[in-house]
């Protein structure tokens, strides 16, 4: 299980003029008190999803699943070609989803974008990352980063070189 699918028991009350604020304040708990933390335990960051069909884009998120009869969405925030397989790594945990990056992340070739979704990189980081490129090894990334605990933690997510 991966999350509790709520469904509005309601609608007939709600067209009918029922008031349905506890019903909301319930599904509001359960999605902070029960779906985000299960999919934290379940899928930690770094955890690696094989095989994530890369199905829609929404403005610069892309969206993909792996197959299965009821599969977690994975949301990318980037562009990324649609109607593929890849492989990706969980960076962070929404309420019925999961974001995730390219597993692993070309540092030399991501865009921007990707870049800033790795832990500890935000936009900053990784501009100082797309003006050190090339990297030749992980140890030249690691040291084109100001923060050497920051770089190697990201190192498990990318490829160099």
């Amino acid at each position: 299980m991966r999350r509790i699918n709520i469904r509005k028991l309601l609608e007939q009350r709600i067209a009918g003029g029922a008031d349905t604020s506890a019903f909301f304040k319930f599904k509001e708990w359960t999605r902070a008190n029960v779906d985000r933390p299960m999919l934290r335990r379940m899928l930690p960051v770094g955890t690696i999803l094989r095989n994530v069909y890369l199905e829609s884009r929404e403005g610069h998120l892309t969206y993909g699943r792996q197959i299965g009869s009821y599969p977690l969405l994975v949301g990318l925030p980037y562009d990324m070609v649609l109607d593929r397989f890849v492989d990706v790594a969980i960076v962070g945990h929404g309420e019925r989803s999961v974001t995730a990056v390219e597993h692993p992340l070309d540092v030399n070739r991501a865009s921007l974008r990707a870049l800033t979704a790795l832990p500890g990189v935000g936009a900053k980081r990784a501009a100082r990352i797309v003006r050190a490129r090339p990297f030749a090894d992980a140890g030249a990334f690691v040291a084109a980063l100001d923060d050497a605990d920051v770089a190697r933690a990201v190192l498990p997510f990318v490829r160099t070189g």
